[in-house]
């Protein structure tokens, strides 16, 4: 008959005739059966929910770094855009935060001063160049920053053969997401041609100009407008 109730789905049994102290017993027993049952029925449904909540921050969590991904994915090829920009300008062109600690600059820069990137990145002007360009870069720096106005002006580098050489800078300031000042990005243009140039023409119209003086001859120039603008020596003894 035992058997036969737990094949019919009995949990417990009881023989007859009933002992109420047994009786009692085990009708507590299945009573706490029935709480410790609800309340585990409870803790899975809890459980459940849990596990649904963290299911949907998974998702979030995942879609968020994808997301994170694409923008780190943008930001690098933008960078690299930006560098091969750089790179195919012929000036040399340079950049630095706004504590004036070099960040960068490109291979113009780089072929002209004997310099890499990462030899001038994080350091300051007085550590890369001589003392007295130094101090006028960073007097420069430190009015731009202010002013935070376009910069050009006239000075000189000293470049990889250890050659001072006359040139045009020219630089301005960036700003960061929130339009505060960021940085510095700056070029130069070497002049030294120019410079030479000036000179020859000098030169010449000194040579010109004593030749001319030289001459036996009164000699005067006149312009389009018969205004006198020029004579020799000859010429100058008569006025």
């Amino acid at each position: 008959h035992v058997f036969k109730g737990y094949e019919s789905g009995a949990v417990d049994y009881l023989f007859k005739p009933l002992e109420p102290v047994i009786l009692i017993s085990k009708v507590k027993i299945f009573i706490e059966l029935y709480k410790q049952r609800i309340l585990l029925e409870e803790k899975t449904r809890e459980l459940d929910a849990k596990v649904i909540e963290l299911e949907a921050l998974k998702f979030e969590l995942e879609e968020e770094v994808k997301e994170r991904e694409k923008a780190e994915e943008k930001q690098k090829r933008t960078a690299n855009f930006l560098s091969a920009l750089l790179d195919a300008v012929p000036t040399p062109v340079f950049y630095k935060d706004k504590d004036g600690l070099y960040q960068g600059c490109n291979k113009a820069f780089s072929n002209f001063m004997g310099v890499t990137p990462d030899d001038i990145r994080g350091k300051r002007v007085d550590e890369l160049w001589p003392g007295d360009q130094a101090a006028v870069y960073h007097q420069k720096d430190l009015e731009l920053m202010q002013n935070s106005r376009h910069q050009v002006y006239e000075f000189k580098v000293t470049d990889k053969t250890g050659e001072a050489r006359p040139v045009i800078f020219a630089k301005d300031v960036f700003r960061d997401g929130k339009g505060r000042v960021a940085g510095i990005i700056g070029a130069f243009s070497d002049i030294s041609e120019l410079k030479q140039t000036q000179e020859e023409i000098r030169s010449l119209r000194n040579y010109l100009s004593n030749i001319i003086d030289s001459m036996p001859s009164i000699i005067i120039g006149v312009d389009n407008q018969t205004r006198i603008t020029h004579w020799n020596l000859q010429a100058g003894k008569i006025t």
